[in-house]
């Protein structure tokens, strides 16, 4: 641990063991939370799906929006184990890929919006969805190195409640994001709306990536690593799956992810007729009981993953899930559609912190960075083809029918993780 030295008589003294873990608690919990106002002031299941449906979007095109959000993010991370695999120069590459390779694409999509009514609409849907992509791309590059730092800078026996509390944050400046969003859009609908919404968001992934300077690591704790052979990365992916609970977790987790592949028509369905007819701006406003759902959870998984185990955490996150599918399945109105934003941030934000922390515990080799990218790269290509085959199952048999789907696999998530899934702690 660091020393400092003390006022009186300039000797060193000890600083408390969890200061540096405060510290970087307290950086993360800044970091996200500028993040999660980005991401909520655009968000993909709101803002993106309405700018899409008034420039002609169907029903299947509509799908491809969770698919390039959950696969970009998860599938790239195989190329991420090549280029931050060193420790020493960890921090430093990850910030440098958010500025180079992650910043850019949401100031693009602002220009996109700012040209959009001298452009075909075609033209429009086509370079929103494209930008949309790299976006989540880029950040897929880097996503699994840096779960791999968390793991790295937080204890196992404080793991969860740090980034709960960090994801908790980034929740409650989501709402803040979502409901600036709704009033913007409610004073002024149009494109240009559009990209000020998006300028917006790319000043505060700015402002994310310059709290990740305070991040600290231990001098001490950061190991040498080695340059691995260029093949290394690769026949360390396989070395995770002959582990059997680890594969009954990645089943979970895409039982879990096809559940959640009707986001995009959560907005349809209540800015339609059978869903009520809330306005566009209504709905956007709605969404920021999303995050607020995604704050509670993200405390609540932490803690419970903490003092008892996270497979029992994960179980909160996938019951919420079918709470918010069961609810779209028989109502409607604008109190249901805060009701279902609220389980399903729920289950988004503490299904991702529960799989998260299951699959860093599940690592049995000194590979976690590998072991990390093995378990996205798996979900990755299961969340590319779930919702393109949602949106084509929404257009051909209807909005309902796809939600009552998604419920069915949300409940096969559940009874899977009771009978089959083991806390990796205890095995």
């Amino acid at each position: 641990m660091k020393s400092v030295a003390s006022c009186s008589g300039g000797a060193p003294q000890s600083v408390k063991p969890d200061t540096p873990l405060r510290r970087n608690t307290l950086a993360l919990a800044a970091t996200e939370s500028f993040w999660g106002f980005n991401t909520a002031a655009v968000a993909s299941a709101t803002v993106l799906t309405t700018l899409l449906q008034r420039h002609g979007a169907t029903a299947a095109f509509l799908g491809a929006i969770p698919a390039l959000e959950f696969g970009g993010i998860l599938l790239p991370q195989v190329i991420g184990t090549f280029f931050f695999h060193q420790r020493q120069t960890l921090k430093r590459r990850i910030i440098i890929w958010h500025v180079v390779g992650i910043l850019p694409c949401l100031f693009i999509l602002a220009a996109v919006c700012a040209a959009a009514p001298r452009l075909p609409a075609v033209a429009v849907r086509w370079l929103l969805l494209s930008f949309f992509g790299l976006f989540a791309c880029s950040i897929g590059v880097v996503a699994a190195a840096w779960s791999d730092w968390l793991g790295h800078l937080f204890p196992a026996r404080m793991r969860g409640r740090a980034i709960g509390i960090a994801m908790c944050a980034s929740s409650l400046c989501g709402a803040a994001g979502a409901l600036l969003s709704g009033r913007i859009l409610a004073a002024d609908h149009t494109p240009r709306t559009y990209a000020l919404l998006y300028v917006l968001a790319g000043i505060a992934a700015a402002l994310s990536v310059s709290c990740m300077l305070f991040l600290k690591d231990e001098p001490a704790l950061v190991p040498a690593s080695i340059e691995p052979a260029p093949r290394a990365p690769l026949r360390q992916l396989l070395r995770s799956f002959h582990d059997g609970q680890y594969v009954c977790l990645l089943i979970v987790r895409v039982l879990m992810l096809a559940g959640l592949s009707l986001m995009p028509f959560v907005a349809v369905y209540f800015t339609s007729a059978a869903g009520g007819g809330l306005s566009d701006a209504t709905v956007v406003s709605c969404g920021a009981a999303m995050t607020i759902g995604a704050a509670l959870c993200s405390l609540a998984s932490g803690w419970i993953g903490d003092h008892l185990n996270h497979k029992c955490s994960i179980l909160v996150s996938i019951g919420a899930q079918c709470a918010g599918t069961l609810l779209l399945t028989c109502m409607h109105g604008q109190l249901v559609c805060l009701l279902v934003y609220a389980c399903l941030g729920a289950a988004s934000a503490g299904g991702y912190l529960s799989s998260l922390n299951l699959v860093i515990d599940s690592c049995r080799h000194d590979a976690r960075l590998a072991h990390i990218t093995a378990a996205n790269v798996v979900v990755g290509v299961a969340a590319m083809g779930i919702p393109l085959l949602g949106g084509w199952y929404a257009q051909v048999h209807g909005v309902p029918a796809l939600f009552r789907a998604c419920l069915w696999a949300s409940g096969a998530a559940l009874l899977w993780c009771v009978v089959v899934l083991r806390d990796p702690r205890r095995a």
